[in-house]
Formats: C-alpha cells, structure tokens, sequence
C-alpha cells in the first residue's frame, strides 16, 4: 500500500539513499510542499499550432529542452539519471503538436502518439487537480472569454532552479571523472 505524500516525503527526507536498484526516493529531493504559487488559466498567443510561425516553433521545442538537461536529473554518488515527470510530459505534449502539423515525423509515428496519449491521461489522474472551475468549460467561448480560473500549484520555477543546479553539479562531476 503506498503512503502519501506528506508520508513519503518525511520518510525521503530521513532515509539515506544508495541510488541503486529500486532504492531512490519518489520524488526529486526539494521540498516543494510549502511553495504553493497562483496560476491563472487564459488563453494565450503562445504555443499555437501555426507550423510557419518561428517564434511558436521555438516555443515548442523549447518547452521539451528547458530546464538544462532536458528534465533529466543526475542524484546519488554515482549520479544516477532520472527524468521528471513533468518534463516527460513536456516532451509529450510537444510530440502530438509535431503530429498534428507534420505527420510524417519519425517521431509522429502511431505508437508513439499513442504512449504520449496513455502517458498524459495517468500522470494527468495521478496529479489529478482537485480545484473547482466556475461554471462549464464546454460552453465557454474562449475567442472571447480569454481568463479562466486561478489555480495553487507547486513552485515550478523553483522545481526548475533545483535541477539547473543539479544539472551544474553533474556536469563538473562528469568533466572531473571522464
């Protein structure tokens, strides 16, 4: 049975961690729990799927390349790789807009647009937000109606800050021991 994660996260905190085998924490080792930031939802010129135009191209690759080290955090004495969740789900969200727009990708191939559909539903129910939306979304005229809901979400620009720094601790680790 698995404990949550307020219960996870004490024990991570008290536990030393080899890093081997199955013996790592959860979760990536910054206490996010009381970084709580306001996140308003709207509509917004960014990310469009317009494939002519530079600037949405730029934002979509980059929404998979930012943090440094693409999401991938290096933990332990042996540096061990992990990805983050929510950067696999960057990556995710980045392969259907390719799809859409060029089917011919490699990487648009179906089961691959299929894993990043099954990947997005069970993180998406796993992290289910549990916050109310006034009234119904399906009615909303969004061309018009441009600010929705304000939502609590973890800091991610602190999540971020923590793994560019880890990123810098690896690649000196790296440089030192290659």
């Amino acid at each position: 049975m698995l404990t949550s994660n307020c219960s996870r996260h004490n024990i991570a905190k008290s536990i030393e961690y080899t890093y081997t085998g199955d013996d790592y924490p959860w979760e990536f080792p910054v206490d996010l729990t009381h970084e709580a930031v306001a996140t308003t939802l709207h509509e917004s010129v960014h990310f469009s799927l317009n494939e002519s135009d530079a600037v949405a191209r730029l934002e979509w690759e980059n929404l998979a390349s930012w943090p440094k080290g693409f999401g991938r955090t290096h933990l332990g004495p042996q540096h061990r790789t992990f990805v983050m969740v929510f950067q696999h789900q960057h990556h995710c969200l980045w392969k259907l807009e390719t799809a859409l727009l060029d089917p011919t990708d490699p990487e648009s191939l179906p089961h691959h647009v299929n894993h990043c559909f099954n990947y997005l539903r069970q993180t998406l129910m796993c992290e289910a937000a549990h916050t109310l939306e006034i009234g119904d979304f399906l009615s909303v005229n969004y061309e018009k109606d441009r600010v929705g809901d304000t939502l609590v979400c973890r800091d991610w620009e602190k999540a971020y800050s923590a793994l560019d720094e880890n990123y810098e601790q690896w690649v000196q680790w790296r440089e030192h021991w290659d």
